[in-house]
């Protein structure tokens, strides 16, 4: 593991939206958590692709393969299995410090149906489990982007692929339990706004589902 003092890893690419010097609400949110874990990084493209370079030689062709907008996801576990501490994306709010735990996700609640399903907006795994789960993502996108039906569903091949979904199957296969009470420690605005570019501005994002105040 590289020795380095950030904690709390942020991603922030360049996938034609809004620049970040813009998303105020963004920055007021990790100035927020800074109160908890003050050292961080935001993790930009040259950032992403030379990490890349440096330490994933081997599965660059691979890595590259994918639609940029992936690696909004899929940079979460090639940042961790190099650097200590979690992935949070900046609009979570993290209200109380975080159990010391190996496995820390996200939650997701429809707000019509009020299913409730894992998400890794949050995102942590026991460090002998990131480069598993990079290799059963890769596998997964190569499989997937060979059926037609993801042609349409591009959200949900990424789901499938480097989304939740991905990460329930890799968590059952490897019996890690996805227990973390998100929603007691966190608040999120859930705008999602990487579906903006992947559906060509169709999708605007999935809406915060949970009701904080009951």
């Amino acid at each position: 593991m590289i020795d380095e003092k950030y904690y709390i890893h942020y991603i922030f690419l360049d996938i034609g939206l809004v620049p970040l010097e813009e998303r105020t609400d963004y920055l007021l949110n990790i100035k927020h958590n800074c109160e908890f874990y003050p050292d961080y990084k935001i993790w930009r493209d040259l950032d992403i692709l030379g990490l890349i370079d440096t330490h994933y030689p081997d599965l660059k062709d691979r890595i590259l393969n994918m639609p940029y907008t992936y690696l909004v996801d899929f940079a979460r576990p090639l940042i961790l299995n190099l650097y200590n501490g979690f992935y949070c994306d900046m609009d979570v709010r993290i209200n109380q410090k975080l159990p010391d735990r190996e496995v820390i996700h996200s939650l997701y609640t429809y707000p019509t149906t009020k299913r409730t399903i894992l998400g890794n907006s949050l995102f942590k795994l026991p460090q002998d489990k990131y480069y598993p789960f990079i290799l059963y993502c890769l596998d997964q996108y190569d499989e997937k982007d060979k059926i037609p039906v993801y042609e349409k569903w591009k959200y949900r091949k990424l789901l499938q692929t480097v989304g939740g979904y991905a990460l329930k199957r890799f968590g059952k296969i490897h019996n890690l339990k996805f227990d973390f009470d998100f929603y007691n420690y966190c608040r999120e605005d859930n705008t999602a706004q990487v579906l903006v570019s992947i559906t060509n501005g169709k999708q605007k994002g999935l809406g915060a589902g949970y009701d904080y105040d009951k």
